[in-house]
């Protein structure tokens, strides 16, 4: 398998680019049950449902329209589920794809720098990805 790089790659919201961005990770998870039985001397688990999370992040712009709308989310409490793209470099379909609901978002500043921005995604069903 080839390396690949981050540097084109990009989060959407639905086809729209959410601007200013630099960064984005998912967490893919699997809920686990506890098995463990009297006498057990380890504990035991099976694996039971999968989940998943994912964060944005980068400079914060006060004009692009998509950090807007995931921002609006927050401050005005009207919560809608979106449609998230992840993208890497050189790819024309999104890797990754799956419907979340903003969870939280954070602001920061330090001297010298710029101001950033980056918002915590919860899945919403399935993720989707196709790293053919």
């Amino acid at each position: 398998m080839a390396d690949i790089i981050g540097k084109d790659g990009s989060f959407r919201v639905g086809s729209n680019i959410v601007g200013a961005l630099d960064s984005w990770t998912i967490n893919r998870t699997a809920g686990m049950a506890e098995v463990t039985s009297f006498g057990d001397t380890f504990e035991e688990f099976v694996p039971t449902i999968k989940g998943w999370t994912a964060t944005i992040s980068g400079t914060l712009n006060s004009t692009d329209a998509q950090q807007l709308a995931i921002r609006d989310q927050l401050e005005d409490g009207t919560y809608a589920q979106i449609s998230c793209h992840f993208y890497l470099a050189g790819t024309t379909a999104p890797v990754y794809k799956g419907d979340a609901y903003i969870e939280s978002d954070s602001i920061g500043s330090t001297l010298k720098d710029r101001v950033t921005w980056s918002a915590s995604l919860r899945g919403n069903g399935d993720l989707q990805w196709d790293l053919s």
